[in-house]
């Protein structure tokens, strides 16, 4: 797939408005989860990483997605010819 202006100007504005949600989750009670490795994870991370998932993923329907929070490594491959697109939203949980 060939990426063009107008792909690249909707990518960034995703990244911004998933931005703002984050600072806008992240100045109000956010809530924090351990994960079974007991590294954290909060309702930011989450909520960006599903906004990214969701809206891209009407733009790009075959797309493939390699992402932090409950990625099923067992069944989630990439294809040598498809667009993949890589998540991992910092919400700076940990400084």
């Amino acid at each position: 797939m060939l990426f063009l202006e107008d792909d690249f100007t909707f990518i960034k504005d995703l990244i911004k408005q998933a931005g703002e949600k984050a600072l806008e989750i992240q100045k109000s009670n956010m809530d924090i989860l351990r994960k079974e490795d007991d590294t954290i994870v909060t309702e930011a991370d989450l909520w960006v990483q599903d906004f990214l998932i969701s809206a891209l993923s009407a733009r790009y329907s075959k797309a493939l997605f390699i992402h932090e929070e409950n990625f099923d490594r067992e069944s989630s491959f990439v294809e040598d010819d498809s667009v993949t697109f890589i998540i991992d939203p910092i919400d700076g949980t940990a400084m």
